[in-house]
């Protein structure tokens, strides 16, 4: 018996895309159905995958109609790619209103390419082409296709490069590895327009295509501001484990029968029954581990991290040693570089006596807000947990939430800040810690707020012994200078006394 079709290079690379950007398209919608760029990225997958699917059926049947039938479906579907695009750029670089307008008019001009596609205008026929038996072939009108598609997939990268390079913290890593992804992804997929406009250059880089859904979607969980729920990210993360391990399988498989030349399905299933019963478990564990350290690495035991801060605070009574050595801990901890302490003095003042990595004067000048004391106290009575600030900030822009002061969220997260964490002691707020983001650009997970909540606990109480503990110091200090005022005022009027009494008995003595 043999294949129906033949296995190759280009229809798998097409198969193992369709299927990604299926995924990709499924588990970004369960992310959050309601927003714009969850929607788009959807349906912008969904049209990837009707196009794969048509050219992958195209270049692998023996069939003129279904080949004939399957040209025109593609690039009907096809030419909404760029617009659907650049939708999705507005929408997720927050410019969908400013947009909309020319997003509608390229809606509108891909309906005049669809309307001519039935026609000669804009594809002739499919015939045999490199080693396909039916490829598109250009009519007079392609090339203005080609031009159309191309001008917005530059347009929608240049809108996107420009809002990366405005962005800041995990947002701009999130659109840094969108950009590159999408630009790999376009020129891996493009690659196709050449044997249509009869260029001798078979689309080897397709396998850029078939790789970007993953990196695309990828990026959105990596940086994802905690939107998307851990069972959700290891779904994802097993699933691409077995998706990755079968897919070599696979094309270890279909490599070897090019190879040798077979044919009979029968010896097609013995070769990927003893793949698949020598490499996959092997092959599984090495891809599982690679995953597991890129996905799930944690670079701190949490353990650890409470017992030296409470090593830390249960040693050092001196404010500035404890701020400094808790810091240290922190910092290498988390992977950061920024940490800033602002405490509730008895006078009711923010001070800020321990900060680093920020830029200068940015900590001064947020105390110095107009009513930063009354924000804090607002803001950790509706919300008594870690504020997280992209988190709050996306969702502000999104008009899902409202701060206390809109002003001091954007500076906050304009400086870098990513965590702000409430200093409390029996119920009362000391203080806050400001955290800024990761170096690597990783998103704090629920383990690392949940480490952070229980260590500022013990930094907390340790902020109030140390204060107490300079308190009692400074008071000290105080007493004794002034009992050591009051000796020598003491002294002195002895001293006096003294010399009176010598004047008075020397008069007496003269008397």
């Amino acid at each position: 018996m043999n294949l129906p079709f033949e296995l190759n290079y280009f229809n798998i690379t097409l198969a193992i895309g369709a299927l990604v950007s299926f995924l990709s398209a499924v588990l970004i919608l369960y992310q959050k159905s309601k927003r714009l760029a969850n929607q788009t990225w959807f349906w912008l997958n969904v049209f990837v995958v009707v196009w794969s699917s048509g050219y992958a059926l195209m270049i692998t049947t023996q069939s003129f109609e279904i080949a004939s039938y399957s040209n025109h479906v593609l690039h009907a579907v096809a030419i909404f790619i760029p617009v659907l695009f650049l939708q999705f750029v507005a929408a997720i670089t927050k410019q969908f209103e400013q947009f909309k307008f020319r997003i509608i008019l390229l809606y509108a001009i891909a309906l005049v390419f669809v309307g001519l596609n039935p026609s000669e205008l804009l594809l002739t026929t499919v015939k045999q082409k490199f080693i396909f038996s039916f490829v598109s072939d250009a009519g007079p009108l392609f090339i203005y296709y080609t031009a159309f598609f191309s001008v917005v997939v530059v347009y929608s990268e240049y809108v996107l490069l420009r809002a990366m390079l405005k962005a800041r913290g995990l947002y701009r890593s999130q659109l840094r590895f969108i950009f590159f992804a999408t630009v790999f992804g376009f020129a891996g997929g493009s690659s196709v327009f050449f044997l249509t406009l009869n260029v001798d250059f078979p689309p080897y880089p397709m396998i850029l295509y078939s790789l970007y859904p993953i990196l695309v979607t990828y990026s959105i969980i990596r940086y994802r501001s905690f939107d998307i729920r851990s069972i959700v990210f290891r779904s994802f993360g097993f699933s691409f484990i077995i998706f990755v391990t079968t897919g070599i399988l696979a094309f270890s498989t279909a490599l070897i029968v090019m190879l040798l030349g077979i044919e009979s399905i029968i010896w097609i299933s013995i070769i990927m029954a003893v793949l698949v019963s020598i490499g996959y478990r092997p092959l599984r564990s090495v891809i599982e581990k690679i995953t597991k350290s890129f996905l799930y690495k944690k670079s701190y035991n949490p353990d650890t991290v409470l017992s030296d801060v409470s090593d830390e605070t249960s040693s050092l009574q001196n404010l500035n040693q404890l701020l400094s050595s808790v810091s240290h801990i922190i910092l290498d901890a988390f992977g950061t570089d920024k940490i800033s302490y602002a405490l509730i003095n008895e006078e009711k003042k923010v001070t800020v006596p321990f900060e680093t990595g920020f830029k200068p004067g940015v900590s001064q000048k947020i105390i110095q807000s107009r009513n930063i004391l009354k924000t804090m106290y607002k803001q950790f009575s509706n919300k008594p947990t870690i504020q997280v600030i992209e988190e709050m900030k996306i969702m502000f822009d999104n008009g899902e939430y409202m701060p206390g002061d809109p002003k001091l969220l954007n500076e906050l997260y304009e400086n870098d800040v990513a965590l702000i964490i409430p200093l409390k002691e029996k119920d009362q707020l000391r203080g806050v810690i400001a955290i800024g983001n990761r170096k690597s650009g990783d998103p704090y997970t629920a383990i690392d707020l949940r480490t952070l909540n229980i260590a500022t606990g013990q930094i907390a109480i340790a902020i109030k012994n140390a204060v107490l503990y300079e308190e009692q110091k400074q008071f000290n200090a105080t007493l004794k200078k002034k009992v050591d005022e009051a000796t020598a005022d003491l002294r002195k009027a002895n001293e006096r006394l003294t010399q009176m009494d010598q004047s008075k008995s020397e008069f007496l003595s003269i008397a």
